[in-house]
């Protein structure tokens, strides 16, 4: 409103009214007041008043106050939580802000879609205040979603939705390997050969005593009878927390080990100290110790040490290892997946002698096929078809290898190592299910595989290294093209470590998975194809124990798996069940269960547990044979027996 001069202080309150402010200048007055400290609502009247000798000068304004509500905002407007893993829950947030005068009351918030959920579901959100409400999205399968959320309140707007979409991905995990992985596979002597199962390594648990007198613990000195590949001194058996040094030196054979560190935590009278680690070779090691000053003058040697593990593990296999029990006469596969029935043929056989196509009975003539082991030359040329050799001999018979200095052709190389793989994955080798994958690849929707399960394409690959016409692709494909989708999808799921991470060796090669199969955009499972599988049984293991033997689980502490190993000289029945510190049973691994003899070895899966300390007690009990029983039944107990272990999450 214009005003006379004003020439008293720029800003000052109004009586009465605390949150009112005055604004001046030279020539105008601003009143500011909030609608909500009026008390009552309607139209009202400012007028201010300027004294002057002439009787004063007034001036007014009109404004209306209106019934005090809230009004409902929320940001964003939707959400869009994209691909995630299968049963992982991923959340993001929907803030709702009061911009009214009332309180806002939210009296319920919904979803028209199970995968997505809200919290909290009420809630009073006060004038010019915000509340956020988390929002979790939940994929159950491969598969998109979309839904809404609706905010039901006492605002005029109510109710207000909010739209929501995420899409789930597969989260099984599946391994493959490319055509280098298989062909250039080693030992520990650097030759194209399998892991023998012979233990390479020991893993020890060793609880070492300190001297009484904290002032001879500032130097410990451990010599082991094997080489050390890794060591770490712990503070207490139970616990991962490792003991604190200054320096540690080691020789050049890794078996003396000098640590230097504080004497009083070098000492009898403080934590036990306890060597864990990984030894080489394949039988229990043995470690003697003493104890020095800090001038090294002082020598006080220990006299007792308890072993609480001392077990000999099995080296990684590799790809060899996999391929050979494949075949017949594989380790453990009395019934190969590539056996007399059931051969690897790579191509269509052609004619009366089968000309065009390879027939490999045993993973000798694969490795021969796939690299020449002395010039380490592999399949790079073509693409071709098989209707003749490098040297223009004619393919008239079906052949036993293709080696790379006969026929170099990488199309022949590509379609076996995807056979191998399918082959694995069906005969438990590799997780199940690779060749029942349909290819679908998101960059190229004109791909004549897509639609099409590995398994299939395979087929469809052989027709054509047969120098056969596939309808579905015309006449002239380019085998380029075939290369390059055999390529992509034996290398999905590769692992580049020679050694494998294993489920099992001892008696079978299973390798665990390596990558989420959401993680493969062109590859996606085939609904309503439940994946091959060709189990064949396991072996005894030749190599006897002579004593019944539990060992301690490694690794320990664990999260959230851990093996349990023992040893059976003879058949026995076996029981080995999980109790928790209060002695309640968490989990029965077996339960009277017949077992061949050997080192066996069995999985405890901790992930739905808590953290802390379990014990698990393995009873094993001789089998009986004579009239009464001739199939066998539980005798007298030959091992009874419990062992401490610790989750750590």
């Amino acid at each position: 409103m214009p005003f006379p001069r004003w020439r008293r202080s720029p800003r000052r309150r109004i009586p009465r009214a605390s949150r009112a402010t005055v604004w001046v200048n030279a020539d105008t007055l601003q009143v500011s007041i909030l609608a909500s400290d009026i008390v009552s609502v309607g139209t009202h009247v400012m007028t201010v008043l300027n004294p002057t000798p002439a009787g004063g000068v007034s001036n007014g304004d009109t404004f209306t106050v209106h019934t005090p509500a809230p009004v409902f905002s929320g940001t964003p407007s939707s959400l869009a939580f994209g691909s995630h893993y299968v049963g992982t829950p991923t959340t993001d947030t929907i803030r709702v802000t009061n911009t009214g005068t009332a309180d806002l009351v939210i009296s319920g918030v919904t979803s028209d879609d199970s995968h997505f959920t809200i919290s909290p579901t009420v809630g009073t959100i006060p004038r010019q205040t915000s509340l956020p409400f988390a929002v979790t999205f939940v994929p159950t399968s491969d598969s998109s979603w979309s839904g809404h959320v609706t905010f039901t309140h006492n605002a005029a707007s109510s109710p207000d939705q909010f739209g929501v979409t995420g899409t789930g991905i597969d989260s099984i995990t599946l391994r493959s390997a490319s055509y280098a992985d298989w062909a250039n596979a080693y030992d520990a002597k650097f030759k194209h050969k399998s892991f023998p199962r012979k233990p390479d390594k020991v893993f020890f648990n060793i609880r070492l005593y300190g001297p009484y007198n904290a002032v001879n613990g500032a130097y410990l000195y451990l010599t082991f009878s094997e080489p050390v590949t890794q060591l770490t001194l712990r503070q207490d058996p139970c616990c991962p927390d490792t003991v604190p040094y200054s320096s540690l030196t080691v020789d050049s054979k890794r078996k003396s080990w000098t640590y230097h560190g504080s004497p009083v935590t070098l000492t009898q009278n403080g934590p036990t100290p306890v060597a864990v680690g990984v030894a080489q070779g394949g039988k229990p090691i043995t470690v003697k110790y003493y104890w020095m000053d800090e001038t090294q003058t002082v020598k006080t040697k220990s006299y007792q040490t308890t072993y609480t593990q001392n077990a000999p593990g099995l080296p990684k296999p590799n790809l060899i290892n996999v391929g050979e029990e494949l075949f017949p006469k594989g380790y453990g596969t009395p019934n190969p997946y590539f056996g007399p029935a059931t051969p690897l043929v790579v191509g269509i056989p052609q004619g009366k002698k089968s000309a065009a196509s390879v027939l490999l009975k045993k993973f000798a003539d694969v490795l021969t096929s796939m690299i020449d082991t002395r010039s380490s030359i592999m399949h790079t040329g073509g693409p071709d078809c098989l209707d003749k050799l490098d040297n223009g001999t004619l393919i008239k018979s079906q052949l036993a290898t293709l080696s790379p200095l006969k026929k170099n052709d990488i199309l022949f190389a590509e379609l076996l190592t995807l056979k191998l793989n399918i082959g694995a994955s069906a005969a438990g080798k590799f997780p199940a299910g690779f060749g029942e994958l349909t290819f679908r690849d998101p960059l190229n929707p004109s791909n004549p595989f897509n639609g099409k399960m590995l398994k299939n394409s395979a087929v469809i690959c052989d027709s054509l290294l047969s120098c056969l016409t596939v309808q579905s692709l015309g006449v002239g494909y380019p085998l380029d093209s075939v290369v390059a989708f055999l390529h992509k999808v034996n290398g999905a799921f590769r692992d580049t470590a020679n050694q494998k991470d294993t489920i099992h060796f001892l008696a079978q090669t299973v390798l665990q998975g390596v990558r989420k199969l959401g993680a493969v955009p062109f590859l996606h499972p085939t609904p309503g194809v439940v994946p091959a599988t060709f189990q064949s049984p396991n072996v005894v293991n030749y190599d006897m124990p002579e004593h019944y033997l539990l060992y301690q689980n490694y690794p320990n502490p664990f999260n959230p798996t851990t093996t349990i190993q023992f040893a059976l000289p003879e058949q026995s029945f076996v029981t080995l069940k999980v109790y928790n510190v209060l002695g309640q049973e968490v989990a029965s691994l077996a339960d009277n269960k017949l077992m061949e003899s050997g080192t066996m070895e069995m999985e405890f899966d901790g992930a739905n547990l808590a953290s802390g300390v379990y014990f698990y007690h393995l009873i094993v009990n001789s089998v009986v044979v004579d009239d009464a029983h001739p199939d066998g039944a539980s005798g007298s107990i030959r091992l009874n027996e419990t062992k401490k272990m610790l989750l750590m999450r």
